[in-house]
């Protein structure tokens, strides 16, 4: 860290990485950041329309260890560093890379499915909140960070995703509340069973993520990170190990 300009030495001016970024990759291409201390590196890949993967492989965090059942995997999946996982940057790319899951970017997509739903063939939709917000039929006071419709059931979850192992409990309670409030706003404008599902992604006791929200949601509300994964058939972690292994050597690092 360079005392003076309190940034790390070989952080380069934001537009000069936005270029650089641009001159090598495409719009929704992964930037690899394999030191990623800071955040201009993410912040010239939201300028640019690219997805950013950052990492800091020392140390070792034991809740994403819990989760992959690795603890270098663990560590370096811990310190990725996202903007916000609601914002879809690095979730989104991954499950729709490695699930049968379609992604609905429109308002008229996301009409469509919800009221007819028949002529859509992918098993499995993410619909993320940002859409919702736009629909005149379906937004509301309060929406959820997604929706996602299961065709095989006939279900639509109403999801709220968490990236840590924990929730904001002064929070959760309000949150529940407004879950609930918007499962019966939609309820009476779709063809599907609708789910409440409150997902701490990096959580492995279902009853701490109760806890959490302050009993006021009701266990099979409540997922794990592993059960998320499985519910959109999120199931190639090894596969995922190998492609972060895969990145990490081209840069010349090691676990």
């Amino acid at each position: 860290m360079d005392n003076k300009t309190k940034k790390h030495p070989h952080q380069k001016p934001l537009q000069l990485q936005k270029i650089l970024i641009e001159s090598v990759s495409n719009p929704g291409e992964v930037i690899v950041d394999p030191a990623a201390g800071g955040y201009s590196v993410l912040d010239a890949c939201l300028l640019s329309n690219r997805n950013f993967l950052g990492c800091d492989i020392e140390g070792e965090d034991g809740s994403y260890a819990r989760v992959f059942d690795n603890g270098q995997l663990g560590a370096l999946i811990s310190r990725v560093q996202s903007a916000s996982i609601s914002s879809g940057i690095e979730l989104e790319g991954l499950i729709i890379e490695k699930s049968d899951l379609f992604l609905v970017q429109t308002v008229e997509e996301m009409e469509s499915l919800l009221t007819n739903g028949e002529k859509f063939d992918k098993k499995t939709y993410l619909i993320p909140k940002k859409v919702v917000k736009n629909s005149p039929k379906f937004r509301f006071k309060y929406e959820p960070d997604y929706l996602i419709l299961k065709k095989e059931t006939k279900t639509l979850y109403i999801t709220e995703l968490k990236d840590g192992d924990n929730f904001d409990t002064k929070k959760s309670s309000g949150e529940a509340e407004s879950l609930r409030q918007f499962k019966n706003h939609i309820s009476e404008n779709v063809p599907y069973k609708t789910l409440i599902l409150v997902c701490c992604f990096n959580q492995t006791d279902k009853k701490k993520i109760i806890k959490g929200f302050k009993n006021k949601i009701k266990p099979e509300e409540a997922f794990t990170g592993q059960e998320f994964c499985e519910l959109i058939e999120l199931l190639k972690i090894e596969e995922c190990r190998k492609i972060i292994l895969e990145i990490l050597q081209t840069k010349g690092e090691r676990l």
